[in-house]
């Protein structure tokens, strides 16, 4: 995935676990992020709740990826903004990330 984000001019982070997903959000604090509910550390749940605390990263989307599909009141009891259900499909998971960038409070 993100060989195929960078050939659409996105510029991906990639994190190993929760931990090191929040750390790298603390330090460049990202335009959306693609979270991955099963990772090893803090789980996507958990990483989810510590991003949403943080005044910086709370506006930021979070895009859950998933084997399982997930309706809309379970990613928002989450915290998320929306699911990519994997395999994905790469015309929606595209529009679904300009979506949510487009949802982004500017500032």
């Amino acid at each position: 995935m993100q060989n195929l984000l960078r050939e659409f001019s996105y510029e991906p982070l990639l994190a190993k676990s929760g931990d090191e997903a929040l750390a790298i959000a603390r330090a460049t604090r990202p335009d959306v992020i693609l979270l991955d509910l099963n990772m090893p550390g803090l789980s996507g749940q958990e990483t989810i709740a510590a991003l949403k605390k943080e005044p910086e990263l709370a506006s930021v989307p979070i895009m859950i990826l998933t084997g399982e599909p997930m309706g809309r009141a379970e990613l928002e009891r989450l915290g998320a903004w929306g699911g990519v259900q994997k395999p994905f499909d790469l015309p929606r998971l595209l529009a679904d990330i300009r979506e949510a960038l487009a949802t982004r409070p500017s500032g």
